[in-house]
């Protein structure tokens, strides 16, 4: 998301404020990790660019991030200090530390943050109530918010508020700009009480003093809106926004920068509030706008592309967004970097875009470098770093690494709680995650408690009608089918579809996805033709419009389905047909301990000795077995013994009785994920936060959102735990 700030003044005579956008919140494909046979010969590096100041080519040549591109972009950090330095004192023009001399763009970057540096250290020499100390603290702590180094940002942007304040007042214009850019900071660190309340301030003195429809004043309503939206408080934010955008268009014009960053903040808030196509369509109209009046790679259009591939990943555009993604990743980090928060983003986006399409290891490829780079830029408890560590536990539960994606994902999720609070969605959407850890490791109990309490939290947070409720929701049904709560399961699903194809189109992963699950749903009550039915449709358009086709995992699961139906169908061949592919296919995306290889490899198994071949069907449930003992041990309570468990025991034991265990080789398959005691010690963690997750959300329950039809409360699902 983009927020804007206020420049602070570029020479201590006067001050301006101009819009001036920072990407907030995708894999690199460039990290590959397919092997190359043969190394090519490394081609010879071109020649770096000469300094356009001095015009040599040795020593550090950083591209200022402006709008010069390629050779006029090149430049010695200490050139450009020397000329900031003679700018500001031979011709009063401050501006030389903030923006380039030729193109008058801000500069980004090393660069920006080199000069903003030298600034501040020079201003330390002047006696402590000098302005220009005011100034370059504030330059250096939005350079420092840039990079994501947001507590170093607030103490000298505080820093420099005071010293505002305490010689021209708090409705001076400077004072004004340093609260605003605080206030900015503090939102970064999720402070966001503490950012309302100074940007509150910020827009009733700008409207006090410059007039309701001044561009200060929309400034700082646009961040005001940005705060709101931060905190899921999107018609809060839409209605400001809105407002905006109408004084912008009237007074400025369609074609206005300020005009086109309210375009892009409000089709950002339309996207939140799951208005997918109208969100797109805004996005498109600003980049036309945007490429006519910027240029093609100008950093306002990157982040407006960054943010249409987002929203094209959840329209389910996926080729499109990953290209588009990829794009403006490449772009930025030949003009940013490639620790810039902003290539950080965009790394992000694609690995988001890997996870849809079910490309999990080159996911973990991408998050594994992106988690390490935040890290180190960010900080470990920053939202984004935050997220980022949530989806990287997502990808591990997808590939059957349940030990480490609980501990990863508890460890996040109390992180995000003490960050933003455990109500906020970006916490609730972590949560929902360690809810289907517990379902997947057995504890259906307090599974079904926490989806319950996530569910009433996000629709009191968010409404009903938003995703993420609509996600929580599809997280609870999943896990009442687990329980064995099968009608209460069955009609809240049916509520998902019909909400998903509200949001999405039909060939979306989401309303595939709860099909799916409709269909499971159809097998565990029995209505077996109604399951076979419906999973052989959804398995049809999941292959012919997800990204991976028949290997994607939400196919490969829907396989699973119809594999398990048929067979208990008596139709042991088509089940075998179904269920042989889907095996190695499952062994390769999810891993062989993955629960969903495991259940198909004791259905495999149950389909062979149906159809008499004993030694086959033997070593595949043994297998399964072996790989589920080596995952959760042999007394875990993970997978409570179904009926297609007992017929695997009971296959198993008349194939010993005869002699017959073929399993050649088998023993030798490398089980490398989680040891069983890893997964054991996860488990006590995550029941121990589900309770007092559940407490306090339940203690603490209370919003604007309409009672969600969930059957009873997670309080007293949680008593069913004695």
């Amino acid at each position: 998301k983009n927020v804007y700030l206020a420049a602070d003044a570029a020479q201590p005579s006067s001050t301006m404020s101009t819009d001036s956008s920072i990407q907030e919140l995708p894999p690199s494909p460039a990290l590959s990790t397919e092997p190359t046979e043969s190394a090519p010969e490394t081609p010879t590096p071109p020649p770096p660019a000469p300094c356009t100041i001095c015009l040599g080519d040795e020593g550090k040549i950083v591209q200022k991030g402006c709008l010069c591109r390629g050779d006029a972009g090149a430049a010695h950090p200490d050139c450009l200090i020397e000329l900031a330095i003679h700018s500001s004192e031979t011709r009063n023009d401050w501006y030389a530390w903030t923006q380039c001399d030729i193109c008058k763009h801000r500069y980004n970057g090393d660069c920006q943050l080199s000069l903003a540096q030298k600034r501040f250290d020079r201003s330390q020499t002047l006696p402590k109530g000098h302005l220009e100390r005011a100034y370059a603290s504030g330059t250096l702590g939005m350079a420092l918010s840039d990079r994501g180094k947001h507590d170093e940002a607030a103490a000298l942007e505080l820093n420099a508020l005071l010293l505002y304040q305490s010689e021209y007042g708090d409705d001076d214009e400077d004072s004004l700009v340093a609260a605003n850019n605080l206030a900015l900071t503090y939102n970064r660190m999720g402070k966001y009480t503490e950012a309302e309340d100074l940007q509150r301030q910020v827009y009733a003195a700008r409207k006090r003093v410059s007039g309701p429809e001044a561009p200060d004043t929309l400034i700082a309503a646009n961040n005001l809106a940005g705060t709101y939206d931060d905190q899921g408080r999107y018609d809060e934010a839409y209605a400001l926004q809105s407002e905006v955008i109408a004084v912008r268009r009237r007074v400025l014009g369609d074609a206005h920068p300020s005009t086109l960053v309210s375009c892009n903040d409000l089709a950002l808030t339309l996207r939140r509030m799951g208005k997918f196509s109208e969100a797109s369509t805004l996005q498109r109209k600003t980049l036309a706008i945007q490429k006519r009046v910027y240029g093609e790679w100008h950093q306002e259009r990157l982040t407006t592309s960054s943010n249409l591939a987002r929203t094209l990943c959840d329209q389910g555009e996926y080729v499109e967004a990953e290209a588009l993604h990829v794009q403006v990743m490449e772009t930025r980090e030949r003009i940013l970097g490639h620790d810039h928060p902003h290539t950080l983003h965009s790394m992000s986006g694609v690995a988001r875009v890997y996870i849809c399409t079910g490309r999990y290891a080159d996911a973990e490829v991408m998050l594994t470098d992106l988690l390490r780079l935040r890290t180190s830029v960010l900080g470990r408890n920053e939202l984004h770093t935050l997220n980022t560590a949530h989806l990287m536990a997502e990808v591990l539960r997808h590939r059957g690494n349940y030990g480490k994606a609980a501990t990863l994902e508890l460890e996040t999720t109390e992180l995000m709680a003490n960050a933003v609070g455990l109500r906020h969605p970006e916490t609730l959407c972590a949560m929902s995650g360690a809810a289907l850890l517990l379902d997947d490791l057995g504890d259906t109990v307090r599974a079904q408690a926490l989806a319950r309490a996530i569910h009433a939290a996000a629709n009191a947070a968010v409404g009903k009608g938003h995703p993420d409720t609509w996600a929580a929701a599809a997280v609870l049904a999943r896990v009442l089918n687990s329980a064995g709560r099968h009608d209460e399961a069955e009609a809240l699903c049916h509520e998902v579809i019909a909400a998903h194809l509200t949001l999405y189109s039909e060939s979306h992963l989401c309303p595939l996805a709860s099909r799916s699950l409709l269909a499971e749903i159809f097998r565990d009550t029995g209505r077996l033709e109604e399951a076979r039915a419906l999973a052989t449709a959804t398995l049809a358009a999941q292959t012919a419009t997800l990204g991976s086709g028949v290997s994607h995992p939400h196919a490969l699961d829907t396989a699973v389905v119809l594999g398990t139906t048929l067979l208990r169908m008596d139709r042991a061949e088509e089940a075998e047909a179904v269920l042989k592919p889907t095996l190695a296919h499952l062994v390769k995306v999810r891993g062989p301990r993955h629960l969903a290889t495991v259940r198909a490899g004791q259905a495999l198994g149950e389909a062979q000795s149906a159809l008499g071949q004993m030694a086959e069907g033997c070593a595949s449930i043994q297998l399964a077995q072996r790989r589920r003992a080596a995952t959760f041990g042999s007394d875990s309570i993970a997978v409570a013994a179904t009926r297609a468990c007992e017929r695997a025991v009971a296959a198993v034991e008349v194939c010993t009785d005869g002699g017959g265990s073929s399993e050649e080789g088998q023993g030798q398959e490398p089980l490398d994920a989680t040891s069983p005691n890893e997964v054991a010690e996860a488990l006590v963690a995550l029941q121990d936060f589900a309770t007092a997750a559940c407490a306090k959300l339940n203690a603490d329950s209370e919003g604007p959102g309409e009672t969600p039809s969930a059957g009873e409360t997670s309080n007293e699902a949680m008593a069913e735990i004695d």
